[in-house]
């Protein structure tokens, strides 16, 4: 699998309760990082690196200092006439909350998907400050045949994340074969939010949950 066959999706506004104070009037992508950086550029360095032409950025509320960050993209090469940076609009029309309905993020963008001449869509949150190949991860993915992948990580859960969806069995290929939320553990497996599927099961998971009223990506989509 080819980065240029990938549309990224970057949230920017996931977990911004954690950070209280900082994410006041800003967004979590927005939030600066060892003076020079912002927490966006992690994700969105990774993914242009990983040859990801296409990415949007998904934006709630509080994003004008994000818009000043990333502006056309010129940075990551992503000022571009075919595909490049994307600044979607804000989602929380219909949202439980302002910041955590992944649902209703992707549902109101579906146009952006739609128009995406993109097979595979990679999504990512901001708070992970992590380098790392994606085309390992596409690689896994396509040697798997899985239908959905997940980035986790083996460390101690986030005492400060709630809806943290842990991997509580994964086979020697990486098969997950049991998982739950937020587990009595301290130390485990969990899910980075880093995902990569086939945008057409996106889309058709994605609309049927929203037609059911459904709001926790990780509940209704990922365990289900």
């Amino acid at each position: 699998m080819n980065g240029k066959n990938v549309l990224g999706m970057i949230f920017a506004n996931i977990r911004e309760e954690t950070l209280e104070t900082l994410t006041e009037k800003r967004t979590m992508g927005s939030v600066p990082f060892c003076s020079r950086y912002r927490l966006i550029d992690f994700p969105l360095s990774n993914m242009v690196e990983s040859s990801v032409t296409k990415v949007g950025v998904v934006t709630n509320s509080n994003f004008n200092s994000l818009m000043d960050h990333v502006g056309t993209g010129k940075p990551w090469d992503l000022s571009r006439k075919t595909d490049g940076l994307y600044l979607l609009p804000p989602y929380s029309i219909n949202s439980v909350t302002m910041w955590g309905n992944r649902i209703d993020a992707i549902y109101g963008n579906m146009s952006f998907l739609d128009h995406s001449t993109q097979e595979y869509v990679l999504m990512s949150d901001c708070y992970n400050v992590m380098n790392i190949d994606f085309n390992k991860v596409f690689d896994a993915h396509e040697k798997t045949g899985a239908d959905i992948t997940v980035v986790g990580v083996k460390a101690k859960k986030p005492v400060s994340f709630s809806n943290v969806l842990v991997f509580d069995k994964v086979e020697a290929d990486g098969r997950i074969t049991d998982a739950s939320i937020d587990p009595n553990v301290d130390e485990a497996f969990y899910s980075t939010n880093i995902i990569l599927m086939k945008k057409q099961l996106l889309e058709t998971l994605v609309a049927t949950a929203h037609s059911k009223n459904e709001v926790s990506f990780q509940r209704n989509i990922l365990l289900d």
